[in-house]
């Protein structure tokens, strides 16, 4: 069975970096990647079961499977929605 490269990318809270890039069997899933790099382990906010992930910033499943030189990026959710944040700049200009 052959190997792909993959990157994993996540910022945490506190904005420091896990960027790794890994060997994995073909047919590996988003969350068995991220299983083996460890980043579970490296930042205990992470749940599991409630993970918003993306290649390249395209929203991907838990299952999907990867392919040869995808970025894996885990999305932290939003404080505050992009339409409400610009409503809260416009008020502040006037």
């Amino acid at each position: 069975m052959d190997n792909v490269i993959i990157e994993i990318c996540y910022v945490a809270k506190n904005q420091e970096l896990f960027f790794v890039t890994l060997q994995v069997p073909q047919g590996t899933t988003a969350v068995a990647a991220l299983a083996i790099s460890g980043v579970f382990e490296k930042f205990s906010e992470l749940d599991k079961t409630d993970l918003n992930l993306g290649i390249f910033a395209r929203k991907v499943a838990n299952d999907y499977v990867l392919q040869n030189l995808d970025r894996l990026e885990i999305y932290r959710p939003l404080k505050i929605s992009p339409m409400e944040a610009r409503k809260l700049r416009a008020q502040k200009k006037n």
